[in-house]
């Protein structure tokens, strides 16, 4: 399989099983767990500031141990942390461990947008690599949130922990197969922030939290007017 089709496939079975969990997890931690809407709002700042914090730290763990590496240790600690969720499914438990996995989801993201910029030679051939990887994703989020949606109803939310544990470890034999490019020297981490990063950062971490919240209030006004 041509590496471009398989960086595709691993996106659709991750995004896949990352949708059916993400999209659900503020309306279960108001509906399913009980907890107030204050702590629902705390809960996607800490997203925020973890997934901000993993943008920094994963650039330097990708250069240190290299693209696959990375990727392979992300999406397994990832599966393994929601996967202690759904034994314990305590709401402060679900909580930690899905800050958990975000800052692994985002170390896989770096690396893994590394790793296409490594593999593609020349614009077009970036321009293929990326588009193909992004027609991937969104396969996987198009088709998450309708199966999560309809599980969610049926089930409950525990079982979307249980997906979204186990659907993402499909892509392990198509990761671990993927050619190291090699390793980058680094001079070491740095949290030095320059100003134009700064005007960077500011406006997308504000973007975090209005998408990250975005479908929360459709699924909870949703949810009354099926009530």
């Amino acid at each position: 399989m041509e590496l471009s089709n398989k960086l595709a496939l691993i996106g659709a079975i991750r995004s896949l099983g990352g949708s059916l969990l993400w999209s659900f997890t503020g309306f279960a931690l108001y509906q399913y767990y009980k907890l107030p809407l204050t702590s629902v709002s705390l809960f996607y700042v800490a997203q925020a500031i973890v997934s901000s914090i993993a943008f920094i730290v994963s650039g330097y763990l990708t250069d240190l141990l290299g693209r696959v590496k990375t990727m392979v240790v992300s999406s397994v600690i990832s599966s393994m942390v929601i996967l202690i969720a759904f034994i314990i499914n305590k709401p402060l438990i679900v909580i930690i461990m899905v800050l958990i996995q975000s800052f692994f989801n985002n170390a896989y993201g770096v690396a893994n947008t590394s790793l296409v910029g490594d593999y593609a030679i020349g614009f077009s051939s970036l321009i293929r690599y990326f588009s193909r990887l992004r027609v991937g994703i969104n396969a996987g989020w198009a088709i998450g949130p309708a199966i999560g949606g309809l599980l969610y109803e049926i089930y409950g939310f525990r079982l979307l922990l249980l997906l979204g544990s186990l659907i993402p470890l499909a892509a392990l034999p198509l990761l671990v197969s993927l050619p190291e490019t090699g390793r980058i020297p680094e001079r070491g981490l740095t949290f030095h922030v320059n100003r134009r990063s700064a005007l960077f950062l500011i406006p997308s971490f504000l973007t975090f939290l209005v998408m990250g919240q975005l479908g929360f209030p459709l699924l909870t006004k949703w949810s009354s007017l099926a009530l």
